[in-house]
């Protein structure tokens, strides 16, 4: 008995569903897988079956579960029915409302996944493995993930397979390479394990001849013409032409904006179709997966494109292969479901837009246009230049102002040095001696100040003589002085026989009050100057100065200047030269012209690059006025920014 089990939106257990019946599982390959089941109205069960949640058989694949109708059966018994979807349906719930631009050289498709898987809200997938690093461009718009994850490898040439694990959480997205020469899973022999055979070719669809194209519209829309040396188609290899002759189709997909992606993608779609896709319905005794190779003996080796199995007692299998592993139905699909594409992508308009400047040039000074081409212009048709070139104009003669104005300059102090100078001694030249004299002075008289009158007195004087004197008393003393007169002197003595003389005196010297008086009368000086030289020795040395930081200051007091108005013109050009983002691009003689530049703006690689500035210059041979004219023509999408 088969095990049916539902699941909560947590992903746990809750119910298991013993009395399901007519349970079939379809898988596809490189699409999504579906479940189907019945339960009998009056089973409780039927209250864990609710929108949303999930379902589970066998261990295998996740299903998110959906009521899907009421039904009574033949033996009159009612029952609800419940469609569920693989749960990478989950991803057809996740939307990028704006536009998205990703891939290139910076991101391989590991990146690209990686990236649209991560504009889940939650993280209920993750990319395991992934077999391929192209490095295409992708855009999109107002796509679901699911969509956008899908068409990632369809522009590979390359067979390729979608695998998922559910078995934990998150779960795993794999994209995988097809090994186209593997051994098949399974021999199919008629009278040995064949029960059934059914084969279809389908020739409707039959291409050797495919022309592609992508965004936009009119001479603007996206081709291949740059990748098949200007025809814009692909070719199927001279065998099948030979069998099948020349079968043309047009292929458009608007979802391609990059022409290596929409080239891949044409290379793609020739290859599903340049053979009659052959379906067959095959019952056999075998159990292979979508994706396996069957080699129906007596035919050829097929891919399971749809395995469909009713679970019962014994299960009933059916396959659906195909001489292709990709069910060609999906391409056929792609071939006509446009409306969707047409309404949901921009296609952009062509615009036009024109940038005009006017001034003055000479022949030194170009005048320089610049002009910018937005990143969302998908492609630049045209760009042309309008010259008109006359005199040099000026407007006025002088201007006025009325404010005081004040200048200064500002400038850095610096210490600086002469260069050294050896010393020397250095001889003036001679000069004879002479006689030089004074200037003539007259005399004069000067007076010393007046000094007071004043009396000095020496002091007393002793002198004494010992001897003998004629009679009298000796041994007597001596008398003092006690009296004198100025310039006399009196002596007082005894009469011994034996005496001495005693003298004592002092000197007055009166200085009465006077003045003296020093009289120079008239005289010169005389002074001799004998022939002779003058030396001087200059030791090594330098000259240093040093300049600090300082400023000059200028004030022009308010003044006014008379202006006279009116148009003057100066010079008579008649020659042109041109330029283009720095790049001589040559001459023209005369006053007036138009230049297509579109080729000069191209880069290295042919392109005219986006998102930036351009300058075209012209430069007069003499004084000229100059007026220029660009007008770009270009398709624009609107890829970015908001609508205000």
């Amino acid at each position: 008995m088969r095990k049916l089990e539902v699941y909560n939106i947590d992903r746990e257990p809750v119910a298991v569903l013993q009395n399901a019946f007519d349970v079939q599982e379809e898988q596809n390959v490189n699409a999504l897988w579906y479940l189907d089941f019945k339960l009998p109205a009056s089973d409780s069960k039927n209250e864990f079956c609710l929108p949303y949640r999930y379902v589970r058989i066998d261990n295998g694949e996740l299903y998110r579960l959906f009521p899907s109708g009421y039904g009574i059966d033949a033996d009159d018994m009612p029952y609800n029915s419940y469609h569920c979807e693989h749960v990478l349906a989950n991803l057809l719930d996740k939307t990028m409302p704006g536009i998205v631009q990703i891939g290139g050289y910076y991101q391989d498709t590991r990146a690209v996944l990686e990236y649209l898987l991560s504009k889940q809200d939650t993280q209920d997938w993750i990319l395991d493995k992934c077999d391929f690093n192209r490095k295409f461009e992708y855009g999109f718009e107002k796509e679901n993930l699911l969509a956008a994850i899908f068409s990632i490898p369809r522009c590979f040439n390359a067979e390729y397979i979608w695998r998922t694990d559910t078995s934990k959480y998150p779960w795993k997205l794999s994209l995988l390479n097809f090994d186209t020469n593997a051994e098949p899973k399974l021999h199919v022999r008629y009278g040995y394990n064949r029960l059934s055979y059914d084969q279809e070719p389908d020739y409707e669809n039959h291409v050797t001849k495919l022309y592609a194209y992508g965004s936009g519209e009119g001479v603007n829309q996206l081709n291949i013409k740059g990748m098949t040396d200007g025809k814009g188609y692909i070719l199927a290899d001279a065998a099948h032409i030979a069998k099948y002759g020349i079968r043309e189709r047009i292929w458009v997909d608007r979802r391609y904006d990059n022409v290596e992606a929409l080239y891949g993608a044409a290379q793609r779609m020739l290859q599903e179709l340049q053979d009659p896709v052959v379906t067959y319905s095959c019952g056999f005794i075998g159990n292979v997966d979508v994706g396996d190779m069957v080699d129906i003996i007596g035919h050829e080796t097929t891919y399971v494109t749809k395995k469909k199995i009713s679970y019962g007692d014994i299960d009933d299998i059916s396959y659906e292969l195909a001489n292709k592993r990709v069910n060609i139905a999906q391409t056929i699909a792609d071939l006509s479901d446009r409306q969707r594409i047409e309404t949901t992508y921009s296609q952009g308009a062509t615009n036009i837009y024109a940038i005009a400047y006017v001034d003055n040039a000479d022949s030194k000074n170009a005048l320089d246009c610049q002009f910018y081409i937005p990143a969302g212009m998908r492609f630049v048709n045209k760009v042309v230049a309008k010259i008109t070139m006359s005199s040099f104009r000026a407007y006025s003669a002088s201007v006025s102002t009325t404010d005081q104005q004040n200048y200064t300059s500002a400038g850095g102090g610096a210490s600086s040095s002469t260069s050294s100078s050896g010393g020397g001694t250095n001889t003036s030249t001679a000069s004879g001696g002479g006689t030089s004299r004074s200037t003539a002075s007259g005399g004069n008289s000067s007076e010393t100040t007046t000094a007071n009158r004043s009396t000095i007195v020496s002091g007393a004087a002793t002198t004494n003589r010992s001897g003998y004197a004629g009679g009298g008393e000796s041994g007597s003393t001596g008398y003092a002085l006690t009296s004198y007169d100025k310039y006399k002197h009196y002596h007082y003595y005894s009469k011994p026989v034996s005496h001495t003389h005693t003298i004592q005196h002092g000197h007055e010297i009166d200085v009465s009050n006077h003045t003296h008086n020093v009289s120079i009368p008239s005289h010169r000086h005389s002074f001799e100057i004998p022939s002779h030289n003058h030396d001087f020795s200059v030791p090594s040395h330098t000259h240093s100065f040093s300049i600090p930081n300082h400023t000059h200051a200028v004030t022009i007091p308010g003044h006014k200047h008379d202006v006279e108005p009116g148009i003057f013109r100066f010079g008579y050009p008649d020659a042109m030269y041109f330029s283009v983002n720095g790049a001589s691009r040559g001459s023209f003689a005369g006053s007036s012209t138009e230049l297509d530049i579109t080729d000069w703006l191209l880069n290295e690689d042919g392109n005219i690059n986006r998102g930036s500035w351009h300058t075209f210059s012209v430069r007069p041979n003499a004084l000229a006025h100059i007026s220029v004219v660009i007008t770009i023509l270009g398709f624009i999408q609107s890829m970015e920014g908001g609508t205000y």
